[in-house]
C-alpha cells in the first residue's frame, strides 16, 4: 500500500509541477529540492539559496564557429509559499486546521553570469548584454477548497538561450502575466478551467528587436474529468493571437488554434500514461499556414518512491521569425533517481525535426524592405532542422542546507541551412572613392553545436 501511495503521489507531482527556474538545472522544482525553510507565523515559509558556479562553455556565441570560454555564475535566490501539508506535522489532540484562503508561491532568482576568454570576440560579446539577468515567479490560488476558485500568476526571465536556433541566441526578455477560474462541479469529478495568459517577448538589442519583439494573447480552456479513480479523461483549447509590435518587423502576425483530446492516468500502480491527439491551425495573415494533426504522448514509470522515468513523442507546431511557422515532430526521455536519500540523479534528452513552411518569407520581405545596398538571400526555400538536447545533473547534499553538484548540458542544431547577405560598398560615407561599388558578401551557416560544464556548491535552505 505504500508502494501504491508513493507512486500516485509521484504521478500527481508530475502533471502538476510548475515551471520554474531555467537558468541552472538545479533550480527546477524547488518545492522538493529545497531546505527546510524559516517559519513566517503558522502558515508561510521562506526558503532562501546562493549558487557559486564555474565552468566550461564550447560555444559562447551559439555560432558555426564556435568561440570557447570560461563560465562564473553567481546565483542568489529566495522562495516564499504557504506551507504545505507535508511540511505541517499535526499536534497529538489538536484541532484540524480549516482550509486555507489562498496559496501562493513566490521565487525570485537573479544570476551574474559572466564568460571569459582569449578571443576578442568574446569582448564583443559581453558588451552584448548585461551579465545581470532575473527569473521570477510568483503563482497563487483564492478559495482552493471552494468549488470556485481564483489562478493567478506572473513569471518574467531574462536569457541568452535560443528560441529557435542559434539567430536568436540574443539578450532577450519573457514576461508572462496570467489570470484564470477553477470550477469544481459534482465534488470535484470534474475540473474546469478558463485562463488568460499574456505572453510578451522583448530583445535587448534595439535592431533585433524592431523585428522580432511580439506580444501572444493566449485564451485557453482545460477540463479535467475522472470517468475512474486513477484515469482522466483531459481537453485543451487554445487561441493565442501572435502580434509582432516592433517598428519595422518583417514577420506575419496570426492567430493559432490548437485543440487537444485525450486520457491520462495509472495504467497500474507503477506505470502512468498520457494519450493526447488534436487539430491545429495557423491562420496567418497572408502566405502559407499550418493546418493538421498535433499531438502529445506520454508513458512514466515509477519504480519506486525514489526513481521515475519519462518518454514521450510530440507533434506540434510554432511561430517562427525565419517563416511563417515550423513543424516541431520529436520526442523527449527523462530519468530522476535519489540513493540514499543523498545523492540525486537526473537525466533528460529530446530530439526533435524542425521543418519550416516553404516560403521563408522573412528574407524576402527584408529585401523588399530594405535599403538597395543589402540584400539577403537563403539557399533554400524550405528549412529542415534536427534540434538535440540533452543534459546530466548529479547532485551531492552534504546537508539539509548544503550540496554540491555538476552539470552537462548539450544544444545541437544540425542544418545545412544558410542565408548570404550582400552588401553594395559605394553609398557607405566611410568607403573610400577607389573602392565604391564594391560588394561586400557574407555567408551566414546556422548549424551549431554546444556543450556547457559547471560544477559548484550550492547553499539552500
Amino acid at each position: 500500500m505504500r508502494n501504491n501511495s508513493a507512486s500516485r503521489l509521484l504521478f500527481l507531482i508530475l502533471f502538476l509541477m510548475p515551471l520554474a527556474g531555467r537558468t541552472q538545472v538545479w533550480l527546477k522544482d524547488r518545492d522538493t529540492r529545497e531546505g527546510p525553510g524559516f517559519k513566517l507565523g503558522e502558515s508561510l515559509v521562506l526558503h532562501v539559496g546562493l549558487g557559486l558556479e564555474g565552468g566550461y562553455d564550447s560555444n559562447a556565441t551559439y555560432t558555426h564557429d564556435p568561440i570557447t570560454a570560461g563560465r562564473l555564475r553567481i546565483t542568489p535566490y529566495l522562495d516564499i509559499s504557504t506551507r504545505t501539508q507535508k511540511r505541517i506535522e499535526p499536534k497529538p489532540g489538536a484541532v484540524p486546521h480549516a482550509p486555507p484562503k489562498a496559496i501562493f508561491r513566490f521565487g525570485f532568482s537573479s544570476f551574474y553570469d559572466r564568460y571569459f576568454s582569449k578571443s576578442n570576440a568574446i569582448d564583443g560579446f559581453n558588451s552584448k548584454f548585461n551579465p545581470f539577468g532575473f527569473d521570477t515567479h510568483l503563482n497563487f490560488t483564492l478559495l482552493p477548497e471552494r468549488k470556485v476558485s481564483v489562478l493567478g500568476g506572473i513569471n518574467y526571465i531574462k536569457t541568452l538561450e535560443p528560441l529557435e536556433n542559434n539567430q536568436d541566441a540574443l539578450d532577450k526578455h519573457n514576461l508572462v502575466p496570467m489570470v484564470g477560474l477553477r470550477f469544481l462541479p459534482g465534488g470535484g469529478t470534474l475540473t474546469i478551467e478558463p485562463k488568460y495568459r499574456l505572453n510578451l517577448l522583448y530583445f535587448s538589442s534595439e535592431s533585433v528587436g524592431q523585428d522580432s519583439n511580439r506580444y501572444i494573447h493566449e485564451v485557453s480552456l482545460n477540463t479535467n474529468w475522472k470517468i475512474f479513480p486513477m484515469t482522466a479523461l483531459i481537453s485543451n483549447v487554445i487561441f493565442a493571437p501572435t502580434i509582432y509590435y516592433g517598428n519595422y518587423s518583417y514577420n506575419v502576425d496570426s492567430y493559432p488554434l490548437r485543440s487537444w483530446f485525450g486520457f491520462q492516468g495509472l495504467l497500474f500502480d507503477k506505470v502512468g500514461f498520457r494519450a493526447l491527439a488534436g487539430y491545429g491551425a495557423g491562420f496567418y495573415e497572408w502566405g502559407p499556414s499550418f493546418e493538421g494533426f498535433i499531438g502529445d504522448g506520454a508513458v512514466m514509470f515509477f519504480f519506486n518512491q525514489f526513481a521515475k522515468a519519462t518518454i514521450g513523442i510530440k507533434r506540434d507546431f510554432g511561430d517562427s521569425f525565419y517563416a511563417n511557422y515550423y513543424i516541431m515532430t520529436g520526442g523527449y526521455l527523462s530519468y530522476e533517481h535519489m540513493f540514499a536519500g543523498r545523492f540525486l540523479l537526473t537525466l533528460s534528452s529530446s530530439i526533435y525535426k524542425r521543418k519550416y513552411a516553404e516560403d521563408l518569407g522573412y528574407f524576402q520581405n527584408l529585401n523588399e524592405y530594405n535599403q538597395p545596398t543589402v540584400t539577403v538571400e537563403a539557399n533554400t526555400t524550405q528549412r529542415e532542422d534536427i534540434w538535440v538536447t540533452g543534459s546530466i545533473l548529479g547532485e551531492l547534499r552534504a546537508t539539509d542546507w548544503l550540496s554540491f553538484h555538476l552539470s552537462v548540458k548539450l544544444w545541437r542544431d544540425i542544418s545545412d541551412f544558410a542565408y548570404t547577405s550582400t552588401y553594395v560598398l559605394e553609398n557607405d560615407p566611410n568607403t573610400p572613392e577607389d573602392e565604391t561599388g564594391q560588394e561586400e558578401v557574407v555567408i551566414t551557416l546556422t548549424d551549431f553545436s554546444k556543450v556547457e560544464f559547471f560544477g559548484g556548491v550550492r547553499i539552500h535552505y
